[in-house]
């Protein structure tokens, strides 16, 4: 039996590689799954669309669209929790681990 030959020593690629990568994968990830694509960039940006559209419902004094941004990006922020936790639960249930231990 032979041995292995010694691996080379590699190092991190530089930080601004390392965060193109990374959006890289997400837009690719998100581009190819339309539900996400759905839930993340489009039904928020239609919400805010028509908010500022339209002259119903009443959300109190000020600019329209200055009241409703807080509770859109909000409710984006919530959506994208809900998606990671899906994806993990999936991810766990296609290995075949149990979700919880």
């Amino acid at each position: 039996m032979t041995a292995a030959p010694p691996r080379p020593v590699t190092r991190a690629a530089a930080p601004r590689r390392r965060i193109l990568a990374q959006a890289g994968f997400e837009t690719s990830t998100l581009l190819r799954n339309g539900e996400q694509l759905l839930v993340s960039i489009v039904l928020p940006a239609l919400v805010l669309l028509a908010l500022h559209a339209t002259e119903s419902p009443s959300l109190g004094p000020g600019e329209r669209i200055d009241v409703a941004v807080p509770g859109v990006i909000g409710e984006l922020s919530s959506a994208l929790i809900c998606l990671t936790i899906f994806g993990l639960g999936w991810l766990y249930y296609r290995q075949g681990k149990p979700v919880i231990p």
